[in-house]
């Protein structure tokens, strides 16, 4: 039984991936429409001006000026399709048990555990409401003295 709930939602998950996959004549969603007029840069033009797409963004409004992630303690970092940069390795925040259900003993945990981190040099943090320690998280970075810009935070609803 469990081999056969295991194959159902393997199916339903590829049919969802297969649903949102950009096909062809599938436009992505930061695409001008169709029918609009946008011009893309001609190969002369010597402008610091980034383009997505087809779509010219104003200088310093692009999701690579969003971020000022730098490799620090040799951590490689991985260039996303947007061009943003991302730390390859990073802290996964979730302690497995809550320590006799005390939040807040669970939370100075993942205070001290962030900001040790940030001071040895990640700047990848990986966290979820679910973990219940968002505020540990949050002040772990604000006690590491390392700028918010700094630091790539994964988080999962």
């Amino acid at each position: 039984m469990k081999k056969l709930i295991a194959l159902i939602l393997s199916f339903v998950l590829v049919l969802g991936l297969a649903a949102c996959g950009t096909g062809t004549d599938a436009a992505p969603a930061n695409s001008a429409p169709a029918n609009s007029e946008t011009t893309s840069p001609s190969e002369n033009d010597k402008s610091d001006t980034p383009t997505v797409g087809n779509i010219v963004e104003a200088p310093g409004s692009g999701p690579a000026d969003a971020s000022n992630i730098t490799s620090v303690e040799g951590v490689p970092l991985i260039t996303l399709n947007n061009g943003v940069q991302m730390p390859q390795f990073g802290l996964g925040t979730q302690i497995q048990s809550l320590e006799n259900g005390d939040l807040g003993v669970l939370n100075q945990t993942s205070r001290e555990s962030v900001a040790a981190a940030l001071r040895t040099g990640y700047r990848h943090l990986d966290d979820a409401h679910g973990y219940l320690q968002e505020r540990g998280v949050g002040q772990g970075i604000i006690d590491s003295g390392v700028p918010r810009e700094e630091i790539w935070i994964t988080d999962k609803l």
